[in-house]
């Protein structure tokens, strides 16, 4: 029924707008308005970004030409939260002009971007990528690349293990760090005062929906995942841009690379891989500024790789916030994929007291959770979709625990690691590359903290951090 709704929808509605955006500056903000239109109906959707002045802001950055420019193009970005509500047939971009190689680039994120949402509303099948969306130029206004000069890195940190370990890898470089964030949650701030951070030390972004969006879901229109991980790279290079730093420094690792429906290219993680990541350099570079550069610095590595590290700076573990149910409420849902997940990569380097200590809750014994430990080690056709590593990791981790943990005859397993032995071999071979050194964009002046080779004079020096 999802694609019958899909063809009523888009073809009663088969005209958005990218309207207008306007710019507000206060004393304390930095506001953006969006306005965008469905034909066929009365509404016009307000989005709004409020960019916390809490830095150095020269007036005539935000009077530039580069920065309306990467405005406009967040506008793009965040416009598809608004146009999948109807997937209208077309879009029609009225602030500025794109030429057709942007529009070709623009399509192909909101295609492959919207992968989970087509699948999840049944979709996928029956669409066409070159006709899911047409994007029509009607904007006069042309931008030119600039550059300009810029230094330091800024950090995106959304609370979780991945950037604790960028903050704590990065510790020679802070006094050229922003910290970065959209929305904070109570995790994210905990977690960059862990760091070392002060307040003023982060540029913060609200993103505020119209509400209308909100009132088109409870109508039953269409609704689902968006490639929020493009949100925060546009928004990043915005506050990039702000505070004058020249690279935005990721923590998207090289296991988000594969698909979350097995067999294709569905990825709940496809803003985050490598291919993305190459989209959005090139495009930056050629339509924006090479002055910014945009790369994820544990690209080279695997999950399992990021949760050994993470494994040994105490300080983040009591409070770090990996589940997306629960990170509003600060807190483990203990029901989910991902706080599953985060289980037992975790357990494979911590012991159980540690365990308990994070999560509260022993989630090896929760017998509800079994079908999501199907779908992690690859017993379902369909990966669970979260920001979860590859079934090969799971696997690893599973037979990691089970032998390291449980070698005791004495010891009883938990009922999901029983469900493993009685279903998959533990000695099954699971190949899994720890560190990848050639599938990344990490300048030189920051391999030498990623790589085992190189970085043990650095964990050594660093020891001090691991207490307590």
């Amino acid at each position: 029924m999802s694609y019958e709704k899909y063809k009523t929808l888009s073809e009663s509605y088969p005209t958005f707008i990218y309207e207008s955006y306007e710019i507000e500056d206060t004393k304390a903000y930095l506001n953006i308005v969006y306005a965008y239109k469905l034909l066929g109906t009365e509404e016009t959707f307000h989005h709004r970004i409020r960019v916390h002045k809490n830095f150095k802001l020269d007036i005539k950055k935000y009077q530039s030409e580069l920065f309306e420019n990467i405005v406009f193009n967040l506008g793009m970005v965040e416009a598809i939260s608004y146009w999948k509500a109807t997937c209208s047939q077309n879009l029609i971009v009225r602030p500025a002009s794109l030429n057709q190689q942007q529009i070709n680039w623009w399509q192909k994120l909101i295609y492959n971007g919207l992968g989970e949402f087509m699948y999840i509303n049944g979709l996928y099948d029956h669409i066409n990528k070159d006709a899911f969306v047409h994007i029509i130029n009607e904007g006069q206004k042309t931008f030119n690349k600039e550059s300009i000069s810029v230094s330091g890195n800024l950090i995106p940190v959304g609370g979780g293990k991945d950037s604790c370990v960028s903050l704590e890898l990065l510790n020679d470089t802070r006094k050229q760090n922003k910290c970065f964030v959209i929305n904070p949650i109570e995790a994210s701030n905990l977690c960059i005062q862990a760091a070392g951070y002060l307040p003023e030390d982060v540029l913060t972004i609200e993103r505020q929906f119209d509400t209308k969006l909100f009132e088109l879901n409870k109508r039953n229109f269409l609704n689902g995942h968006i490639p929020y991980s493009a949100v925060v790279a546009f928004s990043a290079l915005l506050c990039a841009f702000l505070d004058n730093k020249k690279y935005i420094i990721l923590s998207n690792e090289n296991s988000s690379n594969e698909p979350s429906v097995l067999g294709t290219m569905i990825n709940h993680q496809y803003s985050k891989s490598i291919e993305f990541e190459n989209d959005f350099r090139a495009y930056v570079a050629h339509y924006i500024t090479s002055s910014i550069e945009y790369f994820s610095l544990l690209r080279p590595w695997s999950e399992l790789k990021i949760a050994q590290v993470f494994a040994e700076h105490k300080k983040y573990h009591k409070v770090f916030i990996s589940c997306n149910r629960g990170g509003k409420a600060n807190k483990w849902c203990c029901q989910c994929p991902k706080c599953l997940f985060v289980y037992l990569i975790l357990f494979s380097y911590l012991d159980i007291d540690a365990m308990d200590a994070i999560f509260g809750n022993r989630l090896l014994e929760n017998s509800d959770l079994l079908e999501t430990f199907q779908q992690l080690i690859g017993l379902k056709d369909v990966k669970p979709f979260e920001c979860v590593g590859t079934i090969n990791e799971v696997k690893q981790a599973v037979q990691t625990i089970i032998k390291k943990k449980y070698d005791n005859q004495d010891k009883t397993l938990p009922i999901l690691l029983q469900y493993y032995c009685e279903h998959c071999d533990i000695n099954e071979n699971t190949p899994v590359v720890m560190v990848d050194r050639e599938h990344h964009h990490v300048p030189s002046e920051f391999l030498t903290i990623l790589f085992e080779d190189d970085s043990n004079a650095y964990r050594r020096k660093n020891s001090s951090n691991l207490q307590g």
